[in-house]
């Protein structure tokens, strides 16, 4: 059985620190080469919710371009 995660949109934010934001950060190392992948596949996976939203917004958009110049007499 799939569980899915209640989100609450209007619970408040968690704070942050910004008493230290005036110090340097150290610099960290950019990520290994062969970690890069893993970095993209996790910062984009899509469900196919989302593929159909994205259809659906493209065609609308093509469609309120189309419109105009279809009428352009």
């Amino acid at each position: 059985m799939k569980t899915t995660q209640e989100i609450n949109f209007f619970a408040p934010l968690p704070g942050r620190d910004l008493s230290a934001i005036h110090d340097f950060a150290p610099i960290t190392p950019s990520p290994s080469a062969s970690s890069q992948p893993e970095l993209i596949d996790e910062a984009f996976q899509l469900d196919p919710a989302d593929g159909f939203t994205y259809i659906i917004m493209g065609l609308a958009v093509f469609i309120a371009i189309l419109i105009p110049l279809l009428n352009w007499n």
